[in-house]
């Protein structure tokens, strides 16, 4: 009898608790689509046309990204004849090399790493976020709302952090707003750069940094937190949704239209996005590519020759992500 209660003593201990068992499927399916191996001929022959790999820069946290785009990726193969797959990376370095080597058919960009894959390998835009129903957004740096600074010149001394180098909204306009203000990264006191907008925000509401450069919808998300804006950018063109330019011109039509029909208007489908995030629930919208031409100006002004093909970290942060 003493054998057959220890015995079933260990075996209720060895139970694994449900929430254990969520978080170990989480971090399954993570895996599973961050080394989704990329096609050697993606636009050949033997490419899958009716499946679409979908990926997206690294904006925030995987569990968060996975939360905020598959109820798109499900909408989007309800209502077509594609099957579309979300493709997550780490890094926006990764999301433009997934691009470029055909492991994602489309890919969600900021308007930095697409302007870098436009010069790189041709990529296009194919249609933009309509967030809000407006064609941009804006980069704002925070504070606490604690905190006594009230203005960019009270930066000097601060600790600042930047999201990755290649963000539109976490680097390259939080540059251009403190240069402005007429702050270069040496009147810093310091300055780090995280991979996720909300890496940097966390980095302010935690006291490891004293401002922040972060995307505007991010920054109002986090403002009962604590965040206070102290300082906002000039209007944004959107996030482009970009395909490569080998993809066959009726299959980018056909995405195109799927986008462009996902209609706020619309009661049906109104019902439905009411429930995703922010970003995403007023649909799609047209985009040129011309329409990047500001972004493409500051990124020559603030980087040079290392605009389009370097890190665009500053020369003692090399090798950073």
């Amino acid at each position: 009898m003493n054998d057959g209660s220890v015995n079933s003593k260990s075996r209720k201990q060895r139970q694994v608790p449900w929430y254990l068992k969520a978080s170990m499927a989480l971090v399954l399916c993570v895996h599973w689509l961050l080394i989704s191996p990329a096609s050697e001929t993606p636009y050949g022959p033997e490419a899958k046309h009716d499946t679409i790999r979908f990926g997206i820069i690294a904006f925030y946290n995987p569990r968060v990204m996975i939360l905020k785009y598959q109820p798109l990726m499900d909408a989007l193969t309800e209502r077509t004849d594609f099957r579309f797959e979300l493709v997550l990376s780490t890094t926006y370095r990764q999301a433009v090399e997934q691009f470029k080597t055909g492991a994602v058919d489309i890919a969600y960009l900021g308007p930095v790493t697409y302007l870098r894959a436009h010069h790189d390998f041709g990529a296009e835009p194919l249609v933009k976020l309509n967030t809000s129903g407006k064609g941009t957004f804006q980069s704002v740096i925070a504070v606490r709302d604690i905190s006594s600074l009230q203005t960019l010149g009270e930066l000097k001394g601060k600790r600042f952090a930047f999201g990755s180098p290649l963000s539109t909204s976490s680097h390259l306009y939080p540059r251009q707003m403190l240069r402005d203000a007429g702050l270069t990264l040496h009147d810093l006191g310091s300055y780090e750069y995280y991979r996720h907008h909300d890496s940097a925000a966390h980095a302010v509401l935690t006291g490891r940094a004293e401002a922040c450069g972060v995307r505007d919808v991010l920054a109002e998300r986090y403002m009962p937190r604590g965040l206070r804006v102290i300082a906002v950018s000039e209007p944004i063109p959107n996030f482009p949704l970009a395909v490569h330019p080998e993809m066959p011109e009726e299959r980018a039509k056909a995405l195109r239209r799927a986008f462009l029909s996902l209609d706020p208007e619309n009661p049906a489908d109104k019902r439905m996005m009411a429930a995703w995030d922010r970003e995403l629930r007023e649909g799609f919208a047209p985009v040129r590519h011309e329409e990047y031409a500001a972004v493409e100006h500051l990124m020559n002004s603030l980087f040079g020759a290392d605009a389009f093909k370097g890190s665009l970290l500053p020369e003692d942060r090399e090798g950073g992500s």
